[in-house]
């Protein structure tokens, strides 16, 4: 786990990096240079992929990404279960604007 500004500074030859156990699925994105082709650290979050029952938090599923690297684009696509002995399927939380339907994947360009 990255920890410090100066852990992350060193880090500047990765593009990404990968967080689970966090109970919430998100994507952030870490800049080191501010103008528009600046290096940047992307972070991949999954909540919990195989938490007992007790661990679950209401309101957020199990879930797992599964990472495609194909030319210069990585694309993560999220899978959850919401139900204990649930099947696992998309996870179509992402966004598109007003009036879109969301995805289950976002593409990082690398």
């Amino acid at each position: 786990m990255l920890t410090s500004s100066q852990t992350v500074q060193r880090s500047v030859v990765f593009r990404f990096f990968l967080h689970g156990h966090i109970h919430k699925a998100e994507t952030s994105l870490f800049r080191y240079d501010m103008n528009t082709n600046g290096r940047k650290l992307d972070r991949i979050c999954a909540e919990t992929f195989g938490a007992p029952v007790r661990e679950w938090v209401p309101g957020y599923p199990l879930q797992y990404n599964l990472l495609k690297i194909e030319d210069n684009q990585l694309s993560v696509y999220t899978r959850r279960r919401e139900e204990v002995n649930g099947a696992w399927k998309p996870d179509a939380r992402w966004l598109q604007g007003a009036g879109k339907t969301p995805l289950d994947y976002y593409a990082i360009a690398l």
